[in-house]
């Protein structure tokens, strides 16, 4: 009961690193991105270049062929664009790919939402719950006082029995109420953890 709860702005950003669920996520994503580029770069139409030479054509560099005057160079261009059922394919795969980028985008955000929301949640809880517990013991401990004071008395022949009774019975009430909020508190404890994403066991 004597623990401080860490604030709730990095206990939520502890959870945002730590969560299984959301790093699995994260490598969706970053899959239907990849994806995504494949099927763009598979739409684009196919570009080449071929180039040749003579060594022995490169004026001051060599000497040029017996018989030539002006020595020839080659270079061949070349540009591809497919047509038909290809082209279509390629664009249904493309919007295929993006549309599963699109959905992995908003699945991201949507767990995001849903991890803060439960931080949130279990921080509250557990807040809750450690009051509940330190009011308990507080109640515990004047409850046990009391009965030692009439216990005394009851001793000392200054009480009755029915006085003794309703102590003792006040006493186990607020024990067995301390012990319910001490079984509270730990399972909201154990409720924040796995809510942080952290290790249970």
């Amino acid at each position: 009961s004597t623990g401080s709860l860490s604030g709730l702005r990095k206990d939520s950003a502890y959870a945002l690193r730590s969560r299984p669920e959301l790093n699995i996520a994260r490598l969706e994503l970053r899959r239907s991105e990849l994806a995504s580029k494949k099927a763009f770069i598979d739409r684009l139409p196919d570009f080449s270049v071929d180039a040749y030479y003579d060594r022995q054509g490169l004026g001051s560099l060599g000497k040029p062929q017996v018989g030539v005057v002006n020595p020839a160079y080659f270079m061949k261009l070349s540009l591809s664009i497919p047509l038909g059922p290809a082209t279509v394919s390629h664009a249904q795969a493309a919007f295929e790919a993006k549309t599963s980028l699109e959905r992995a985008k908003r699945s991201l955000y949507d767990t995001e939402l849903l991890v803060k929301r439960e931080a949130v949640s279990s921080w509250l809880a557990l807040d809750t719950a450690l009051k509940r517990y330190e009011v308990s013991n507080l109640k515990a401990g004047i409850s046990r006082q009391n009965l030692e004071i009439v216990n005394t008395k009851y001793n000392e022949g200054r009480s009755g029995i029915v006085e003794l009774a309703n102590a003792q019975s006040d006493d186990l009430s607020s024990q067995s109420e301390l012990a319910n909020a001490l079984y509270d508190l730990l399972l909201a404890k154990a409720n924040y953890d796995k809510a942080q994403g952290r290790q249970m066991w």
